[in-house]
């Protein structure tokens, strides 16, 4: 967060939120806190980020919350009472939220957004630093925040009274034309970027680091997959050993044989064991065979779930694409957990588990008819098994990750089967495609293999559609 857009945002919640009562606190993230203020009109939500892209702004965001409310969080809901002023220290990046207590005693959230020692400092009315949003170490509780140690840290705070500055002149260009710095902030970071310094991008960070390690995998299976697929001539040299068993003698390293299984009839060299016997030769090569068949089982058998696996995290950061805000992300999340691909912070562990999981969209087709699309494996898992019922139509764009797509109609018009296509290749990988391929299929012709990924579904009758893909905001 550059000093400019910081100064406009100061002098907006200076504007908006002094006098304000803090309402709720929720700490969605390991490095994000939302303090909800009520200014006695209505809630404002300020949003303070201290990851790996710090910024502070008013937001209009919904965020999912641990079931359990973190230690730093718990302790701002206990403290923290009326804001009662806002002050912005002159050429740094520092800001003071000044707050009242129940007993109005002043206490203080020093905000920092200095890039790695972006933190969120908690001060009672001593002006002694009780906690930290960031505890990673000393900095955590202020040591080197302002490059000094904390006692010398403590007199630069006690200085700090400096009321923000007033725009002169013109106001920022960036700024101009936009309702509000808060509002021009939120829409520069975009929707994925709410949580954690960009959690969708820590998300698709942590997927694209197990796509490598699958892409790996599947290297490592090919190789073994060559040194396995001579199974079947080691069973011919076997045979061709007993029967010119006369040939070969004990103590021989090599013998040359007559090869029937060659359409150009040569010899072929077998290698021997000198220490075996003949018949001993025959039986190693069959050993050998029978090793390298069930080898070679044991490899399709990786290698397909290799590849399925790859398959899901395709389908993942395609979601991760299309998610739009916080709450859409959460059971993208959720399945990258469960799948052991993403690690959660020990304190953000717990969260309520959503019923219907975020990411269901509804919209109609020309008729009227309701349409229903995923936009994530869950949402798509969840209109698959639950929400399409028989005589539905349900839509998917062949061969690539996308949307699953719902026509709540039994009889629809020619027309309205278009629409429902188009959107469902708009809402998948081809949908920057001139033309895409899509499924039609009754739901009763859908499938949930046992135990498989969120999302994934086998279709055993569909026909296909060749549409143009389109999205719900080309319409307007």
């Amino acid at each position: 967060m550059q000093r400019t857009e910081l100064e406009a945002v100061a002098r907006e919640l200076r504007t908006e939120l002094e006098g304000a009562r803090i309402n709720k606190v929720h700490q969605p993230e390991e490095t994000l806190l939302i303090l909800r203020f009520w200014t006695g009109r209505k809630n404002l939500d300020l949003l303070i980020q201290a990851g790996s892209e710090p910024r502070i702004h008013l937001t209009s965001q919904k965020f999912p919350n641990p079931q359990r409310p973190p230690r730093f969080c718990q302790l701002l809901r206990a403290r923290l009472g009326r804001l009662s002023a806002v002050r912005l220290v002159p050429g740094d990046r520092l800001l003071r939220l000044e707050f009242q207590d129940a007993s109005q005693a002043p206490a203080v959230l020093l905000v920092s957004l200095r890039g790695t020692l972006a933190n969120v400092l908690y001060l009672n009315a001593e002006g002694k630093i009780i906690d930290a949003l960031r505890r990673d170490g000393n900095r955590a509780l202020g040591f080197g925040l302002l490059g000094s140690r904390i006692d010398e840290m403590q007199k630069q705070l006690e200085q700090i009274d400096v009321n923000i500055p007033s725009p002169k002149g013109k106001s920022d260009p960036s700024l101009e034309g936009v309702p509000g710095p808060s509002a021009a902030i939120e829409a520069g970071t975009g929707g994925d970027r709410g949580q954690s310094g960009g959690q969708g991008r820590e998300l698709e960070r942590a997927a694209n680091r197990h796509r490598k390690k699958l892409l790996r995998r599947l290297q490592s299976i090919e190789a073994d997959r060559l040194r396995c697929e001579g199974g079947e001539r080691r069973r011919e040299l076997g045979d061709l050993l007993l029967a010119q068993m006369y040939k070969v003698k004990k103590g021989m390293e090599s013998v040359v044989l007559d090869d029937y299984y060659s359409e150009s009839a040569e010899p072929v060299e077998v290698e021997l064991r000198p220490d075996l016997s003949p018949a001993q030769n025959a039986e190693r090569y069959f050993k050998l065979s029978g090793k390298a068949q069930r080898g070679l089982a044991h490899v399709e058998r990786r290698s397909t779930e290799a590849r399925e696996e790859l398959d899901w995290l395709d389908a993942v950061l395609h979601s991760l694409q299309e998610a739009e805000g916080p709450m859409e992300l959460l059971p993208i999340r959720e399945e990258l957990i469960e799948a052991g691909v993403y690690k959660e912070p020990r304190a953000m562990a717990q969260r309520p588990r959503q019923e219907t999981p975020a990411g269901l969209r509804e919209t109609r087709a020309p008729s009227g008819a309701r349409i229903l699309f995923g936009r994530n494996n869950r949402a798509n898992d969840y209109l698959s098994r639950v929400l399409a019922k028989s005589g539905d139509h349900w839509f998917h764009a062949k061969g690539v990750p996308g949307c699953h797509l719902v026509l709540k109609s039994a009889d629809p018009t020619q027309e309205d089967l278009l629409f429902a296509a188009s959107l469902a290749a708009g809402y998948s990988r081809a949908r920057n495609e001139g033309r895409a391929e899509v499924m039609v299929a009754d739901p009763a012709h859908i499938r949930k293999p046992k135990g498989s990924r969120p999302g994934a579904v086998t279709v055993s009758v569909f026909r296909s559609l060749l549409v143009a893909p389109r999205r719900l905001e080309d319409e307007h």
